[in-house]
C-alpha cells in the first residue's frame, strides 16, 4: 500500500513528496515510510470515532463484546472454534470463519447473541488448506481467503 501511495500521491501533488524531493538515494523509501504512517494514523482515527461495538474471539472461539462508548460488556457466546481470523460486522450481525472454513453468523440484537446460521466451507483437506485470515465485506458480499482458495458469499 505503501508503495502505492508513494507511486501515486507525489504526481497529484508535489505536497506529497515530504522527504526530500524524490531524486536522493533514500527519498522515495522514506516518504513511502511517512506516507504510510499518515494513513495508518487516519484509518484509526475514523475507526476510533466511528466504531461503536468492539468485537473479539478467543481461539477456543468465544466470542465477546462491548460498547466504546460506555465500556459496557456485552454478549458472550460459544462458536464452534478454533480460530486465527478476527470477526466483522455489519448492522446487527457478526460474521466469523473458523480454521475448518465453518461460517458463524451471529445476531447482537438482544442481550445474549444468537447464532442466526452458519455455513460450511469445501476445503482440501488433503491439501491441510486452512483458513487463517479475516473475512472482508463489500456492499452485499462477504471474500473469504485460504492459503489456496478465495471465495465470494453473497447475492
Amino acid at each position: 500500500v505503501v508503495l502505492a501511495l508513494q507511486l501515486n500521491l507525489p504526481r497529484l501533488w508535489s505536497g506529497f513528496q515530504i522527504i526530500g524531493d524524490g531524486t536522493g538515494p533514500s527519498d522515495f523509501a522514506e516518504n513511502a515510510v511517512v506516507l504510510g504512517t499518515g494513513l495508518i494514523v487516519l484509518t484509526t482515527l475514523i475507526n476510533a470515532l466511528g466504531v461503536r461495538l468492539m468485537a473479539l474471539i478467543n481461539s477456543a472461539g468465544v466470542i465477546a463484546t462491548a460498547d466504546l462508548k460506555t465500556g459496557d460488556a456485552g454478549l458472550k457466546l460459544r462458536l464452534t472454534g478454533p480460530f486465527s481470523a478476527s470477526p466483522v460486522g455489519a448492522g446487527s450481525r457478526l460474521l466469523a470463519v473458523n480454521e475448518k472454513g465453518l461460517v458463524q453468523v451471529v445476531d447482537i440484537n438482544g442481550a445474549e447473541g444468537v447464532l442466526a446460521g452458519q455455513l460450511q466451507l469445501s476445503l482440501n483437506e488433503a491439501a491441510k488448506e486452512l483458513i487463517l485470515s479475516t473475512p472482508s465485506l463489500s456492499g452485499a458480499h462477504v471474500f473469504v481467503r485460504s492459503d489456496s482458495t478465495l471465495w465470494r458469499l453473497g447475492e
